[in-house]
């Protein structure tokens, strides 16, 4: 009876030490659990923090274009927020608005993580209605309250206050 020659002692042995064992492998897995899930956990306040910002820009420049479109058109525009649940609805109201800006008005906006309520008026002369700023608060997170200014509203500015 003939034996197949196999590998050697020696060959099986380097084998076996380049391999990673069981232990080894849970063991950086479970590391990479752990710190994933604290990224995880501090990427959740990130995205709130943009969402919150991003909707303080998109109330900002939505106020610009309804000021310069309310003087440039002769037309008022109304805004009203409206608060639901996590999020804050915008709904940009014009009464006979010209072809230009029918895709600009008479819709509804969603604003994340965003609070505020109440309604703002434009009016074709440049005035408007009630207030002279908007004070945006978060919903979710530590951001600070963004006031936004309706005088300043040409320089686009959005200040930071500490409450």
């Amino acid at each position: 009876m003939k034996t197949i020659p196999g590998p050697s002692p020696k060959i099986s042995m380097k084998c076996c030490k380049r391999c990673f064992t069981l232990f080894e492998i849970v063991i950086s897995m479970f590391l990479l659990c752990l710190i994933s899930s604290l990224f995880i956990y501090k990427g959740w306040e990130l995205i709130n923090e943009h969402r919150y910002l991003s909707s303080c820009r998109l109330v900002q420049n939505e106020i610009y274009a309804a000021k310069l479109n309310a003087l440039s058109f002769g037309h008022d525009f109304t805004f009203k927020f409206t608060p639901e649940g996590s999020k804050t609805k915008l709904f940009i109201e014009c009464f006979d608005p010209p072809k230009l800006l029918k895709s600009r008005v008479n819709r509804n906006i969603n604003l994340p993580n965003l609070r505020l309520e109440g309604e703002i008026i434009f009016y074709a002369n440049g005035y408007f209605w009630p207030q002279d700023q908007i004070i945006c608060r978060p919903i979710k997170g530590n951001s600070k309250p963004r006031e936004i200014s309706l005088v300043q509203i040409d320089r686009m500015k959005v200040k930071e206050n500490v409450f």
